[in-house]
């Protein structure tokens, strides 16, 4: 059984300034009823660093990560969360006031952000997902394979449309993206990337030589410290990469 309706999660790795930016615009509604921040070794850790007095906020650092890796860190995001319906932000998204509002999330749909088609801040948006924690889980979250920038949501959007749920876009201006240049974007990822494009084309090659499914164990971990507003965990070896077929792009 859930313990809340309603979980917004997030993560990153040294990007405080922009935790301190945005969490007040997901604070403002109180039917979001947790918040999972996944601090990913971020060099001064988020906890020492939030000014917020609210107990729906809850760090999950893992120390000991070197490289950023998103599907990891979002996968245990949603996995940490009691909700049974998960709104999953990138670090730089502000909410706008009415966003709950404007977005029901109904049976047998989900809401994501698109980068075709768009206005320039909403060609951002792809970071952001509504969905109900129990068809994230039937896909097996994100695609552990994937280990550097790209690709990662739109494998995982296109997993859950699979199921029969209908892929709806989030409304037009209902969330700002902080702008950001390139440098700041492929920042912490393991390898020189220079070419985001070209990263995100050999991460669809990846993900389509090896489709992520439950037959793959996302990566496990092991609690360290816990205390109310924080779990402190590193990450369990696992050799996942044994089974990625080799890409050269």
């Amino acid at each position: 059984m859930h313990k809340f309706r309603l979980s917004c999660v997030t993560a990153c790795m040294n990007r405080n300034k922009r935790v301190l930016k945005v969490l007040p615009s997901w604070l403002q509604f109180d039917t979001i009823q947790e918040i999972i921040i996944v601090d990913w070794s971020s060099e001064e850790p988020v906890s020492k660093i939030l000014t917020f007095n609210d107990e729906r906020i809850h760090v999950v650092r893992v120390e000991e990560q070197q490289y950023w890796r998103a599907s990891e860190a979002w996968n245990l995001a949603f996995r940490t969360c009691h909700g049974r319906l998960v709104l999953k932000l990138d670090i730089d998204y502000v909410l706008k006031d009415n966003f709950l509002k404007i977005h029901p999330l109904e049976g047998g749909m989900f809401y994501v952000g698109e980068w075709q088609n768009v206005t320039e801040n909403d060609s951002h948006l792809m970071g952001a997902l509504f969905v109900p924690k129990r068809d994230f889980l039937m896909v097996n979250g994100y695609n552990e394979l994937i280990k550097t920038y790209g690709w990662e949501d739109d494998d995982l959007y296109c997993r859950i449309e699979k199921t029969g749920l209908e892929r709806v876009k989030f409304k037009d201006g209902s969330i700002f993206h902080i702008p950001h240049d390139d440098e700041f974007r492929l920042k912490h990822h393991e390898g020189n990337i220079i070419d985001r494009d070209h990263e995100t084309e050999k991460n669809k090659v990846i993900a389509a030589e090896n489709p992520w499914s439950k037959a793959y164990k996302m990566a496990e971990y092991e609690t360290t410290s816990k205390s109310d507003n924080e779990t402190i965990c590193r990450q369990i070896p696992e050799p996942t990469t044994s089974k990625i077929k080799r890409v050269l792009l």
